[in-house]
């Protein structure tokens, strides 16, 4: 397939058999379903698609963040970590170099990472060149940024992207003997002259204290922030709240006072929205709308948590959750327009929300992992699965 416009407003795949558009009504487990072997198909017995299961039992996957890109833009390559797999046949091609990290395909080629890159006096943004067959990589630097002025800077950390023209960027920052963040934006057209934001907001630690990421918006307008605006608040689950701002890092206001699971994406108009599970008297799925701070209430429960995934740029007007609850323990696409209804794809075989459903950029594929009903495996060595409408 090739490589798509970064931003959509036409859902160019409405006319393939989709899963049907149904509420999201409880459905029980079903029991003794074997664990498929290595590279085998199964076909889920309760909504009848196919799952197969992409790793080896003792070649456990780093399985990516829900909010971060699995596949390329033509979907022929999967990334977990460094780990660069063919994603038709399942086969591990290489790794990239174990000195770049916060890795994020590009939009619109399918041969583009970028990245952060930590060398002993210097962190660096990246751009990333990869051949699969025979497989290869090699990187340039975009920008540095040297010690000690600078004691870190990540890409998040952990869960920022790229906007999906591939040219904004927000880096996470910390100027050498502070504890607060600074906002670091890219203009990957100028990459040489990055705009520097100091804020109040407290990032003392790697992945700690009150920052939890930042990132920029699919069409690079604006940046969100998700940190620990309350840290006296007794309810744990409500402590953090999502700030917004424009490219220029100016204060536009809260967009969400519960900071949770949640991803960026696009509605079917093409209007960047916010999603995410909520907790407490706003229990739900909510949307934001990122221009106008509109709220809606996609769904009314949260089924005991789980992620979101907006990856599926290609396929506007959805967002894929993978939620836990009996009854709900599966991977499904949901409709944007608040009509509650959703593409139901498989159920995920396990009762924990590490189960984090990942989204393919046409919305046909979902990555998740999954203990598969074992107890016996821990996380660290559980089972890679994709289910797909389309197989190949």
């Amino acid at each position: 397939m090739r490589a798509l416009p970064a931003i959509i407003t036409l859902l160019l795949f409405s006319t393939l058999p989709w899963p049907p558009e149904t509420a999201f009504t409880p459905i029980p487990t079903a029991q003794n379903v074997p664990l498929p072997a290595f590279g085998q198909w199964i076909e889920d017995p309760v909504f009848h698609t196919r799952v197969r299961r992409i790793s080896h039992s003792n070649q456990p996957l780093p399985h990516p963040y829900p909010k971060t890109q699995a596949w390329n833009a033509d979907m022929s390559l999967l990334m977990f970590n460094n780990h660069i797999i063919d994603a038709h046949n399942f086969s591990q091609l290489g790794l990239t170099d174990g000195s770049n990290h916060s890795m994020r395909w590009s939009h619109s080629d399918p041969r583009v990472i970028y990245g952060i890159r930590t060398a002993g006096d210097h962190f660096s943004f990246i751009r990333i060149s990869v051949t699969a067959h025979p497989f290869s990589s090699s990187f340039q630097e975009l920008v540095s940024f040297p010690r000690p002025a600078w004691d870190q800077v990540l890409l998040g950390p952990g869960e920022g992207n790229l906007d999906l023209n591939d040219r904004y960027v927000v880096l996470a920052g910390r100027r050498s003997g502070s504890d607060k963040l600074t906002a670091i934006v890219l203009d990957l057209q100028h990459p040489d002259s990055p705009s520097f934001h100091d804020t109040t907001i407290t990032w003392a630690t790697d992945f700690g204290s009150d920052l939890d990421w930042i990132s920029i918006s699919p069409s690079g307008n604006y940046i969100l922030i998700n940190w620990l605006a309350e840290p006296g608040n007794a309810d744990s689950n409500t402590r953090s709240s999502v700030y917004r701002y424009n490219r220029q890092m100016q204060f536009l206001g809260e967009l969400a006072d519960q900071g949770q699971h949640g991803d960026m994406g696009l509605d079917a108009q093409g209007r960047e929205v916010y999603v995410q599970f909520e907790f407490g008297s706003q229990n739900g799925i909510w949307k934001y709308d990122i221009a106008s701070g509109a709220r809606t209430r996609l769904l009314p429960d949260k089924y005991s948590g789980g992620h979101v995934s907006c990856r599926n740029y290609q396929r506007p007007g959805w967002c894929y959750l993978s939620t836990h609850a009996e009854g709900y323990r599966e991977v499904f696409a949901l409709k944007l327009d608040g009509s509650g209804k959703v593409n139901r794809f498989a159920q995920t075989h396990t009762p924990d929300f590490g189960a984090e459903g990942t989204v393919s950029p046409d919305g046909s594929k979902i990555l998740f992992r999954s203990n598969w009903d074992d107890s016996s495996v821990d996380w660290d060595h559980s089972h890679e699965f994709i289910v797909d409408v389309f197989p190949d």
